[in-house]
């Protein structure tokens, strides 16, 4: 009980901060996301690297550069004419570390590993706040749904949960749980519709859907990232929750979908 307790305001306390950010300005939304990819590139690279063979932002660097070329140049029309540098310099810097040994190929395939995983979806997510029009709207209707989802599936999946989803990857995950969790979702997704008319109820339904199919490989993946470099939690920064990629793991998979869905298919 007291894990839960410290759990919700944990997350009341991150949302509110988070959504204040999010409807401040296109510039204070990019830099929430910017946040949240400089702390889970710097917990992927703890989690990857040799601790003791270099620092941990060693391939976090390039790989967070690489992950905000989009959003900067949202964000700064002025820098449309450099964007090819900005996504060049990164990679030559990925390069340049791939190059020396077989350790530094390493980092640098962990690095680019870490920008495709965080920092470009995120930089999908600022795109859709920010891209065509400043609609911090979408982006926190999208948010809800990702909670929603986890919501659900946590509390089905704490009460009803008998089938196991993937018991070798994340022992505690059920079906029972995510269903439960596309359930809220759905619901979530209907109230959106009513709310928030920046899309139609059913666009909201078929990212409601997509949350709860995308979220649950976002958090089967880091589960199984997890497993292989044996530890529990990426980090310990917030409380009840873990680190930036516990609590973000399904955005990552979720956003990428989410802006194909919103920018081409809707």
């Amino acid at each position: 009980m007291k894990d839960l307790s410290r759990r919700l305001l944990t997350g009341l306390a991150g949302a509110a901060i988070f959504l204040t950010a999010l409807f401040g300005h296109p510039a204070s939304l990019v830099f929430a996301f910017g946040l949240i990819s400089a702390m889970s590139l710097w917990e992927f690279s703890r989690l990857t690297n040799d601790w003791h063979r270099r620092p941990p932002y060693f391939p976090a660097l390039p790989a967070f550069l690489l992950g905000f070329a989009l959003p900067l140049t949202i964000i700064f029309p002025e820098l449309h004419r450099l964007h090819l540098a900005f996504v060049a310099a990164p990679l030559l810097m990925l390069l340049g570390l791939a190059i020396k040994d077989a350790g530094n190929r390493k980092a640098a395939l962990i690095g680019l590993a870490g920008a495709f995983w965080m920092g470009l979806p995120l930089a999908a997510m600022a795109d859709l706040g920010a891209g065509q029009g400043f609609k911090p709207e979408l982006v926190m209707g999208v948010l809800f749904l990702i909670w929603s989802n986890d919501v659900g599936a946590y509390f089905a999946g704490s009460r009803f949960g008998r089938t196991k989803l993937a018991p070798s990857i994340s022992p505690n995950k059920s079906w029972e749980g995510v269903f439960g969790g596309m359930a809220l979702g759905l619901a979530m997704a209907l109230a959106l519709g009513q709310l928030l008319p920046v899309l139609e109820t059913v666009e909201w339904l078929v990212l409601a859907v997509a949350a709860t199919v995308f979220g649950t490989l976002g958090d089967l993946a880091e589960s199984r990232l997890k497993r292989a470099f044996h530890t529990k939690d990426s980090g310990g920064l917030l409380p009840g929750h873990g680190g930036f990629m516990d609590r973000f793991d399904s955005l990552f998979f979720v956003a990428p979908v989410a802006w194909v869905l919103v920018r081409v298919v809707f």
